[in-house]
């Protein structure tokens, strides 16, 4: 790995001065290029439509731009899953959707739902077979098979405007719930699955299972289950006709008057889904405390009556996920669960936040940890609108624990290290302050608790972590560069920020240029606004330039990553150019995205 003393030798010659070099006006278009004016009355790059499926998988477009902010996903935004069915390649498609959801390679699993729902909705007999085949692999929690039912839904109704529940749909659900009669680690999983998830994407599990007709007294070899199989059966009719249904059923009764039903499956499933029951009628507390340690029960399965008790609490955070307990943080300090210090609650959620293991298992991301720090050292939460009534909600209040806040800061340091160093040398420069006229705080698209300063100081301390030949600039409104090293403090790095704002995109092109440093394997821009160039040199054309100065010497030439967090419309990167990647917005996944294409093989 090159280090910064180890600039590649470049002859004089070779490189000249950007004033020098012919170059695009940032206020005309270049020609034979798709540009639009942005709001600064600049020229700036339209993210242009490619038909590649991995694009889309990865960034819900067809090209090198991701957004972080939700957008509803259309038929065209797809197009290419629809070509490469025509061509007869549909049964390959379905192949690279469920190999992107097995290694989870993609960033947001809406993607990959939607381009399987087109394939499921396909004319195409053996490509509609393959994709059905993969629903389990692709939907593997009621959340995502919710949302696939409803994009089938949407995608009939542009179709054909019927309502899509034929026969391979239905047996494809009844074969998604039927898998789960396996065995019974399985068939404890369905029981979870219904008492866990309620509504989504407008779908619950009686409303799907009364769709599809699930038949529970038949063979299924296929999914190795068999037509005796009295939980499934009883989890079925749990589902689709309620609790009551299912226990006065004859079928049931003769099942728990069998002598070996004590020791059976359907004891276990039914004593869990009793016990469910009695915590959400319990009227104790101390009843449902024991309920939750016994039988392991989680947040959604307890009374809103009760969540605001401290004992009931401590007893969730025994078994409670890892990102439900960071997120919980605040209200558990509130209620008390850490005042006694050194107290097993407090010592288990301390472990757990710096746990290794736990953290990867959980797939936590490091903007998690930050934005729980964030919020959680100012000892109060945000106030929320609520839309039905337009109330303010109250701000929640608590004692900061000093314990919390430094396991915080490890869970983060820990979390980083889920990205694989890319070993190459990093410029980031960011240009993300307000401008005089700007009072109130910028807030990043896609995370609307983040705002822009804080969303910066995350990918600096996620870079500085993850890679070691990573340098940072910040850009001043006059163009000064101010260098942040690993050495400073997190209230220093904060000051310098506060003096950054977004006045030229080509900047971080001419600070490398002007000070010579052409071992830069890779650019990250983040800003915060459109830009306005002062001496009119398109950013694109900087980019290529700087690519230019370094072509002859080096076997690779730099990437581009550039990050408004703000827009989400346009790009001063050549969305043509397969060296440069867009990100409108900001999200959880945004470090994850750029580490993997600054990473990639040439």
């Amino acid at each position: 790995m090159a280090n910064k003393e180890e600039e590649m030798e470049v002859e004089e010659s070779e490189v000249m001065p950007i004033q020098q070099r012919e170059y695009h006006d940032h206020g005309t278009a270049i020609p034979h290029q798709e540009q639009v004016l942005n709001k600064a009355g600049k020229f700036v790059f339209q993210t242009g439509l490619e038909t590649d499926l991995v694009h889309f998988l990865q960034f819900g477009h067809r090209g090198k731009l991701y957004t972080a902010e939700y957008h509803r996903i259309k038929l065209q935004d797809a197009e290419c899953v629809t070509e490469l069915i025509k061509k007869g390649s549909g049964k390959q498609a379905v192949k690279i959707i469920k190999q992107f959801c097995e290694r989870n390679l993609a960033y947001k699993q809406e993607y990959p739902i939607f381009a399987l729902a087109i394939c499921c909705r396909s004319s195409d007999l053996d490509t509609k077979r393959e994709a059905y085949d993969s629903l389990p692999s692709v939907c593997r929690i009621p959340t995502h098979l919710f949302r696939f039912i409803k994009n089938c839904q949407e995608i009939n109704n542009q179709i054909d405007k019927t309502s899509g529940w034929g026969r391979a749909h239905r047996q494809a659900i009844n074969d998604w719930y039927i898998r789960h009669g396996a065995e019974e680690r399985t068939l404890c999983r369905l029981a979870s699955h219904l008492t866990k998830y309620g509504k989504r994407s407008g779908w619950t599990h009686r409303s799907v299972l009364r769709r599809a007709h699930i038949k529970v007294n038949k063979n299924y070899p296929r999914l190795n289950v068999k037509k005796n199989n009295p939980a499934l059966k009883y989890l079925i009719m749990l589902g689709t006709k309620g609790k009551k249904f299912a226990d006065d059923d004859a079928f049931t009764i003769a099942e728990q008057k069998k002598e070996d039903y004590g020791s059976s499956a359907l004891a276990k499933v039914k004593s869990f889904i009793d016990r469910v029951e009695e915590a959400r009628k319990s009227q104790n507390a101390g009843q449902v405390r024991q309920l939750i340690l016994k039988h392991k029960l989680t947040r959604e399965h307890i009374s809103n009556r009760f969540l605001n008790d401290k004992e009931v609490w401590k007893a969730l955070i025994r078994h409670m996920p890892m990102t439900a307990m960071i997120r919980n943080l605040g209200k558990m300090s509130k209620l008390g669960c850490f005042e006694e210090h050194d107290s097993f609650e407090e010592n288990l959620v301390l472990d757990k936040l710096k746990d290794t293991e736990l953290i990867s298992k959980a797939n936590v991301h490091p903007i998690t940890f930050q934005i729980a720090l964030n919020q959680y050292k100012t000892g109060k939460s945000r106030e929320r609108t609520l839309s039905i009534n337009r109330k303010s909600r109250t701000a929640l209040t608590w004692t900061v624990s000093q314990g919390v806040v430094e396991a915080l800061e490890k869970g983060f340091i820990v979390a980083c290290r889920r990205y694989t160093p890319t070993k190459k040398n990093i410029l980031l420069s960011v240009e993300v302050g307000r401008s005089l006229e700007d009072t109130l705080p910028i807030y990043v698209r896609g995370m609307q608790s983040l705002q822009t300063l804080d969303a910066a100081m995350t990918m600096i301390k996620i870079m500085k972590q993850i890679e070691p030949s990573c340098e940072v600039i910040v850009f001043t409104k006059s163009g000064l560069a101010l260098p942040v090293d690993s050495s400073q403090c997190h209230d220093d790095i904060y000051e310098i920020l506060q003096e950054s704002s977004a006045t030229d995109g080509s900047l971080a092109f001419k600070y490398a240029l002007e000070n010579r440093k052409y071992h830069y394997d890779a650019f990250i821009v983040l800003t915060n606004s459109e830009w306005s160039s002062s001496e009119n040199v398109h950013p694109s054309d900087a980019f290529k330039i700087y690519c230019d100065a370094v072509g002859t010497s080096r076997q690779n030439k730099p990437k581009l990553v550039v990050c408004n967090m703000v827009s989400s419309k346009v790009t001063i990167g050549d969305p043509k150019d397969c060296r440069t990647l867009t990100i409108n917005g900001f999200d959880l996944h945004v470090p994850r995205v750029i580490n993997d294409f600054i990473g990639a093989d040439e």
